[in-house]
C-alpha cells in the first residue's frame, strides 16, 4: 500500500472517502487536508444565500467523515507542493510526505487584473467569504435611509445568475427595495449554456427586476461601484463576484505541469501528465468513481494497475434556482422552467448530501 494524501474536498473528492470507509480503496496512512472545517455542497448555497434553509442542511463536518473513513484530518491551507520531494509545507510550517496525492479542483472566483476587486468585492467562495455576504447587505441597508439598496452580482453564468435571484429573494423576505445588477462581458445570460436556456433566464430576471449589463467588462471597481470597459459606471452599493478562476495555493514552481490558468494539467485517468502518482479530482461528481477506481489501482501492489477513464458526458442536467420557488432546468437542448424543475433539484440536492452525512454519521 502507498502512503495517500488528499487535499481539498469537491464531489469527485467524496467519492474517494467513501471507498476508504467502504473498504475499497485501501492506502497507508490516509490523510485528508483542508483549509475549511466543513464541506459545502455548492448547488445548494443559493438556497441559503435566499435564507430558505441554514448551513448545516448543505455541509457536512470533514473531521468526523474523515474519522469513518479512516483517515487523519488537518484543517489548514497549503503553502507548498514539491512535485520532486513528494511533500507538501502546509501555512503552518508544517511538512507531509504522499506517495499518493489527490489535489480537489477547487477554484476561487477572483480576477487580480481587476483593480479593486480584491478590495471592493466579497467572493462567493469560499465559504467564509460568503458568509460576508449577508451581514454586508444589512450594514448597506441601515446606512441607507433614503433609496434602496444597489447591489451589482459581476458574472452572468449559471453561478451568477442564482446569486442575484437568492439576493432577490432574500430582500424580498426582508422588504428591502433594492437595485440588483447582473454583470458581464459576455453578450448573453448564461454564456455557456444552451442556447435553448437563455430566453428563460433572461425572461426569469425580468420576472424579479434583476437588470443586466452585458456586452461590456468590468475594467475598475471602487466606492462608487463598477466602471466597464465601456467607460459606463454602474453605482454599487455591494459588489459579489461570482467568475473567473485562482488555482489553488502552492501549484506555481510545484514542478507540475499546469495548464495555461495555472491549474494542474491532467488526462483521462485523472492523474497530471508530469506526474502520474499525482491526481486531479475536480469538482465533478461524475469524475468521483474514476478517481477512486484508479487511486485504488495505484495504491494497490499489482504490478501494472489498469486505469479507468474518465470522459465528461456530451449532455448533462443543468439545474438552476431562479429563488422564487421556480428553477431552470436544462438537458441537451431541452430547457424548462417551473416549479416541478425545483423540486427536482431540491431532491437530488437533499439525496446527495444526506449520502454522505449519513457516511459521517450525522442523524
Amino acid at each position: 500500500m502507498k502512503r495517500l494524501v488528499m487535499v481539498g474536498v469537491g464531489p469527485a473528492q467524496l467519492r474517494l472517502l467513501e471507498g476508504l470507509a467502504a473498504g475499497h480503496v485501501h492506502a497507508s496512512d490516509p490523510l485528508l487536508i483542508s483549509g475549511e472545517p466543513r464541506y459545502i455542497h455548492d448547488t445548494m448555497l443559493p438556497g441559503w444565500l435566499a435564507g430558505r434553509h441554514d448551513e448545516d442542511v448543505m455541509s457536512i463536518d470533514l473531521a468526523r467523515l474523515a474519522e469513518r473513513a479512516g483517515c487523519r484530518f488537518t484543517e489548514g491551507g497549503i503553502r507548498r507542493i514539491d512535485a520532486a520531494a513528494h511533500r507538501l509545507e502546509l501555512t503552518d510550517g508544517r511538512t507531509e510526505p504522499w506517495e499518493v496525492l489527490s489535489l480537489s479542483g477547487d477554484a476561487i472566483p477572483c480576477d487580480a487584473r481587476v483593480p479593486g476587486a480584491a478590495e471592493f468585492a466579497l467572493p462567493i467562495r469560499p465559504m467564509a467569504r460568503a458568509r460576508e455576504i449577508p451581514a454586508a447587505m444589512t450594514r448597506v441597508r441601515q446606512s441607507i435611509e433614503r433609496r434602496g439598496i444597489r447591489i451589482a452580482v459581476v458574472g452572468a453564468g449559471g453561478r451568477g445568475f442564482e446569486v442575484a435571484c437568492a439576493i432577490r429573494a432574500r430582500l424580498a423576505r426582508e422588504a428591502t427595495p433594492a437595485t440588483i445588477m447582473v454583470v458581464d462581458g459576455e453578450p448573453h445570460v448564461l454564456p455557456d449554456a444552451p442556447a435553448s436556456t437563455r430566453p428563460l433566464a433572461a425572461r426569469a430576471l425580468r420576472r424579479l427586476n434583476i437588470g443586466s449589463a452585458l456586452g461590456a467588462r468590468v475594467s475598475e471597481l471602487s466606492r462608487r461601484g463598477l466602471r466597464l470597459n465601456s467607460g459606463a459606471i454602474i453605482p454599487a452599493d455591494l459588489v459579489v463576484w461570482t467568475i473567473g478562476a485562482a488555482p489553488p495555493q502552492g501549484l506555481a514552481g510545484s514542478g507540475l505541469a499546469l495548464d495555461e490558468r495555472g491549474f494542474v494539467e491532467s488526462d483521462d485517468t485523472l492523474r497530471s501528465v508530469s506526474h502520474p502518482d499525482v491526481f486531479v479530482a475536480g469538482e465533478s461528481a461524475g469524475a468521483g468513481l474514476t478517481l477512486a477506481e484508479n487511486v485504488a489501482a495505484y495504491c494497490s501492489a499489482a504490478p501494472a494497475p489498469r486505469f479507468r477513464q474518465y470522459h465528461a458526458p456530451s449532455r448533462r442536467l443543468v439545474l438552476l434556482d431562479c429563488g422564487d420557488g421556480r428553477a431552470l432546468v436544462s438537458y441537451g437542448a431541452l430547457a424548462r422552467e417551473g416549479r416541478m424543475a425545483m423540486r427536482l433539484k431540491e431532491s437530488l440536492d437533499r439525496r446527495f448530501m444526506s449520502r454522505y452525512q449519513r457516511l459521517a454519521g450525522a442523524t
